[in-house]
């Protein structure tokens, strides 16, 4: 069998459509995302690059957001074990965070935040309040530097 020679010039084109291609299609299925319910709680968890933000906006209305991050210098954390608990919930709810950014919908109420990363545990509280906000409640959780 013969191969055919690809010359540098068409092997770089092909290379740069192949890569564009790859881009289109991760923008795309962000742009696409739709958010999780685990247990009845919805929550949409992304990352912080451009795509991952106009995925977040157009996902629609939170009412609660977590933020997940690292050291002095607050490095974003992905892969974070969340537990939701208290409030409307009947049961805790937990969940693995791809990214550092959740948004939550929750029913009104008071909710304990617990966040596990690396044998390191956080917790906080967020306040859910019964009226829509166009800022809702956040909540920073912050982990040693890895």
């Amino acid at each position: 069998m013969r191969h055919k020679q690809i010359s540098g010039t068409a092997n770089r084109r092909a290379l740069a459509k192949a890569s564009l291609l790859a881009i289109v299609v991760s923008a795309s299925s962000l742009a696409h995302a739709e958010w999780a319910n685990t247990q009845g709680v919805q929550h949409f968890c992304s990352g912080v690059s451009l795509e991952s933000r106009d995925a977040m906006s157009s996902a629609g209305a939170a009412n609660a957001k977590v933020m997940l991050t690292a050291g002095k210098e607050g490095g974003y954390l992905s892969d974070v074990q969340l537990t939701v608990s208290g409030g409307g919930l009947t049961q805790p709810v937990s969940w693995q965070s791809p990214g550092p950014i959740c948004l939550l919908k929750l029913p009104a109420g008071r909710y304990k935040v617990d966040a596990e990363f690396d044998g390191e545990r956080r917790t906080g509280t967020l306040n859910v309040p019964p009226v829509q906000s166009s800022n809702p409640p956040s909540l920073m959780l912050n982990f040693p530097e890895e």
